[in-house]
């Protein structure tokens, strides 16, 4: 890979990460620099969730709106939905496995300062993770999911109505906001530097000591579900140790030069259809793997719930953080990830369902970096495996394509 390309597959990472180790450089060895730039941070988060909002709305809405008038599409996911839940299941278990063995604390830590709200029964919890008892509330970084399910709504009803005009401004207002994101997100590496700075001077060898073990933990994870259970899948499904390395090759390169799963679709389907999936199965199972289908954000969602139930003071080792890292991983890697609204957006739903207060997000937006190109890896690993194993266990699917 030439330098050019380097820098513009990992400009944006490598900046951003520049700007979170300076900040957190100032704020840990001079503590004092954190009153000047804790303000600078505060207004690039309270930025980030202005603009967050109305982009998950538009960006749900028409992501729905388009799937749904994909028929074809739409039936095909629904015959591997069972397979890609069971997969997202399996991972979230085994990294919330891994977190017990090696937890990103020594214990549980009572930080009062990211608990957005008081602790609710399973029922509460349920009916204020999905809905609000008020129109206003919607548009509140507290209630993303409800927001989110009312955009399905939206989007639906778009697509029944098959009215162009208002699918066209679903679109244009998605780009739009996505753009504004794009916008604010050139500031990330000050913001995010800035913001860093902060927690830094207040937290210091904690937090360091956390991101060196989710960082650790994740790179093993990876190791384990490249070098083993996904060749291991493969294996089982037909294909050979040899063939399975050959063509994982090229998608493998493609993910660390790139760091985009899309833009790894072609070379995932051309290494799928190597391995003995038809080509047809293959560039559908590839599209709806590449949306909802996501074992390095998987991975990264399980050890990020598991973060923030330590910093409210939570102990891992319980039936209540069991299922609150199951299923909030699941949800926000294959749902919430599945729509392209940009950074951030799985992470504030994590603090949302959890009752986090909204500013954890950026913790959790420092995690996501660092594991920027092991979850690409995974990503693109794990979507390339995916069709073989569909087309193993769905002979009837390949014999009607046949």
């Amino acid at each position: 890979m030439s330098m050019q390309s380097f820098w513009k597959s990992y400009r944006s990472s490598l900046l951003m990460l520049s700007g979170i180790v300076i900040g957190g450089l100032l704020g840990w060895l001079v503590p004092a620099s954190a009153v000047v730039l804790a303000p600078v941070g505060k207004i690039f988060m309270n930025l980030l969730f202005v603009i967050i909002v109305p982009m998950i709305l538009f960006s749900v809405s028409s992501a729905v709106c388009s799937l749904n008038r994909q028929s074809a599409l739409a039936r095909t996911m629904l015959s591997t939905a069972i397979v890609i839940l069971l997969m997202a299941l399996l991972l979230s278990v085994l990294t919330y496995v891994a977190m017990l063995l090696y937890p990103p604390f020594d214990e549980q830590i009572a930080t009062d300062a990211v608990i957005d709200a008081e602790r609710q029964s399973w029922g509460d919890l349920i009916v204020s993770m999905f809905t609000v008892s008020d129109f206003t509330q919607l548009f509140s970084i507290r209630h993303i999911l409800p927001m989110m399910v009312v955009a399905m709504f939206i989007g639906i009803a778009a697509s029944h109505l098959g009215n162009q005009s208002i699918i066209n401004a679903l679109e244009r207002c998605q780009q739009l906001t996505t753009e504004m994101m794009n916008c604010l997100m050139v500031l990330a590496p000050i913001g995010l530097g800035c913001y860093f700075a902060d927690m830094m001077a207040n937290s210091g060898s904690m937090l360091l000591t956390g991101f060196g073990r989710v960082l650790g933990l994740y790179l093993v994870l990876t190791l384990i579900l490249y070098l083993l259970i996904n060749p291991l899948s493969a294996k089982l499904s037909g294909v050979s140790l040899a063939t399975y390395w050959r063509e994982m090759f090229s998608p493998s390169l493609m993910a660390v030069s790139t760091l985009s799963s899309s833009a790894c679709i072609p070379t995932n389907i051309k290494a799928a259809e190597a391995m003995g999936t038809p080509r047809n199965i293959a560039e559908a199972i590839v599209s709806i793997g590449t949306q909802f289908y996501k074992q390095g954000s998987i991975v990264s969602c399980a050890t990020k719930v598991a973060f923030v139930i330590m910093l409210m003071g939570e102990p891992l080792n319980t039936t209540n953080s069991l299922l609150l890292i199951i299923g909030i991983s699941v949800v926000a890697s294959v749902i919430v990830g599945a729509v392209p609204t940009g950074a951030g957006t799985a992470e504030l739903f994590i603090c949302s369902a959890l009752g986090a207060d909204p500013s954890v997000t950026g913790l959790l937006i420092v995690i996501s970096t660092l594991v920027d190109m092991p979850g690409t890896l995974l990503n693109v690993n794990g979507n390339t495996v995916l069709p073989v194993i569909i087309n193993r266990i769905t002979p009837t699917m390949k014999n009607k394509e046949q």
